[in-house]
């Protein structure tokens, strides 16, 4: 593609301008300069990065030579900004910088969002991939000003600004080489800086104030789809890195990037977790979790922060614990290897990070009145092998919550026996009211098969209400176990009400078992399951304030 386009370095007087640029985006050059000179270059380069823009635009339709050549002094610009020089400096508290950053942002900013705007109608319009280049560039430079508290408390209230960080690190998008995710980790660190409170600057974003500005921009980006899978695969490919360094400096952004959509409950429309989950998410979060836990037990220099396993574990805790289905995917993806991992390794994690495996560990035997888990856990359980079991048996916080769990894992799996030996043929009930189904004719679910209903109302309900449509699934796999689980649900109540309230069933006592409702709750309680007598008026309406 044939361009006329001017040139700066054509300008009178233009030719040292630039060259002094490239000198200043020199690392080993700039490091040799006095800290005295510094605001001076920060003020140049801010200068002519305006004037250089220009002749950018003016560049958009060219080929790609010529679109680089009038792209380098602006990268060089950027790249004295954003040099580990200037950002030591820029981080004091207290220098000249805030000063300094805040008397240029007006022109400063507006640079910045025409160099990415013009990236990306490049982009768009060669179907070219080289805005991460100008996306990770500015990235650095906006980390580095975030890092000055002064000045980041004086954009917490910058909508356009967060806008401008949201298109910038969804513009970088997720491609195959390092360099590229770096550019996209340059973002990451520059949204969680600038959406982080003042006391929590590591993975815990403010998400009410991220979400709804991500949500407005992410749009031009192919829709909240692309946006939970750019920051799905960020992580997940980051994770299975093998380079400690690599993984050191970008996840805790990426992670906390996609904590922060897959927690966030401002628009429930989203269903970023959802999103995650049909890409086998946790599973591969799993996968990645456990490359990570390995790399850190030989990081000898402790790069990789500890937080990072901390944070990985509550995601995986997040997504597998929504429902039963989701935990028996991630018991089948090895879940039980992070905590096994985790006690192979003595003083690698904190006592935080031990807390939030013992969580995990401990809401397991609040599904153990399912069939299909006790079932994946047995098999679990089963190929570990005698060191790993040995491994298990301390006294910590880990491994008391997995001697708990594999007590009572022993309880459920001696009901789920009784449950083989004298069950016929299966009952069936229905999925919303959970009624005994004594007809012939019954409705089942079209999507997944395994699931039952009364009446037409009941499964319209159940999928509106109910949430069956987030749990539902297509495939076969262990269909004959998770069919299983809702009359062994029935079973263990039965067993639990005859033996706790067998008063209630004597021969005189009829009409009140008739009058009551058993509330039978397996999976609020973490060590043992109850049962509780409640009125059928107080029942309902606690079964419906829960499907609220």
């Amino acid at each position: 593609m044939e361009t006329s386009a001017r040139n700066i370095e054509e300008e009178p007087g233009a030719r040292f301008k630039v060259h002094l640029l490239y000198a200043f985006g020199y690392e080993q050059t700039f490091s040799i300069y006095p800290d005295d000179v510094l605001p001076g270059v920060f003020c140049f380069c801010c200068g002519m990065l305006r004037e250089i823009i220009v002749f950018v635009e003016e560049a958009i339709d060219a080929d790609l030579n010529t679109w680089i050549g009038h792209c380098s002094p602006a990268f060089a610009a950027l790249d004295a900004l954003a040099s580990n020089r200037m950002r030591r400096c820029i981080g004091i508290d207290g220098g000249p910088f805030a000063t300094l950053i805040l008397e240029h942002w007006a022109e400063l900013y507006l640079d910045l969002g025409t160099f990415f705007r013009l990236s990306r109608t490049r982009d768009l319009q060669l179907r070219s991939t080289d805005a991460w280049m100008i996306n990770g560039r500015i990235g650095r430079v906006l980390s580095s000003f975030f890092k000055n508290s002064a000045v980041r408390n004086y954009f917490g209230d910058d909508l356009d600004l967060r806008k401008l960080a949201w298109g910038l690190w969804l513009g970088s998008g997720v491609l195959e080489s390092n360099e590229a995710n770096m550019a996209c980790g340059e973002m990451a660190v520059a949204l969680m800086l600038l959406s982080a409170n003042e006391d929590e600057l590591g993975l815990r974003p403010t998400s009410a104030v991220m979400f709804p500005v991500c949500m407005a921009v992410c749009d031009e980006f192919g829709g909240r789809d692309a946006v939970a899978e750019i920051a799905f695969k960020s992580v997940q490919r980051t994770a299975m890195s093998k380079d400690i360094d690599f993984i050191a400096y970008l996840l805790p952004q990426q992670l906390a990037v996609l904590s922060m959509l897959a927690h966030c409950e401002v628009d429930s429309t989203s269903q970023i977790a959802r999103i995650i989950r049909e890409q086998d998410g946790v599973a591969k979060l799993i996968e990645g979790a456990l490359n990570v836990i390995s790399l850190a037990q030989d990081d000898t220099h402790q790069t990789i922060p500890d937080c990072v396993v901390g944070a990985f574990i509550r995601l995986i805790d997040r997504l597998a614990i929504e429902s039963y289905i989701h935990l028996e995917q991630a018991i089948q993806s090895s879940l039980l290897r992070i905590p096994i991992l985790m006690q192979s390794a003595e003083n690698v994690f904190t006592e935080s990070t031990h807390s939030a495996c013992s969580d995990l560990i401990t809401k397991l035997s609040c599904f153990l009145s399912h069939y299909s888990i006790i079932q994946a856990l047995v098999d679990q359980f089963r190929n570990l092998t005698t060191e790993e079991e040995a491994c298990m048996l301390g006294e910590g916080m880990v491994e008391n919550a997995w001697k708990d769990l594999k007590h009572n894992l022993i309880g459920s799996f001696i009901m789920k026996r009784m449950f083989d030996a004298c069950t016929g043929p299966l009952p069936k009930f229905c999925n919303n009211c959970a009624n005994l189904i004594t007809e012939r004719s019954f409705l089942q679910c079209d999507g997944c098969m395994r699931v039952t209903y009364c009446s037409v109302e009941g499964q319209e309900m159940d999928l509106k209400e109910g949430r069956h449509s987030e749990s539902c699934r297509n495939d076969d796999d262990d269909k004959s176990a998770i069919e299983r689980d809702v009359p062994f649900l029935h079973f263990v109540a039965n067993k639990y009400v005859r033996t706790v309230y067998k008063y209630l069933f004597g021969q005189n006592s009829l009409s009140s078992a008739e009058r009551t409702i058993f509330v039978f709750d397996a999976t609020e309680t973490r060590e043992h399951f109850t049962v509780t007598v409640k009125s059928r008026y107080f029942a309902e309406r606690e079964l419906h304030s829960r499907r609220m």
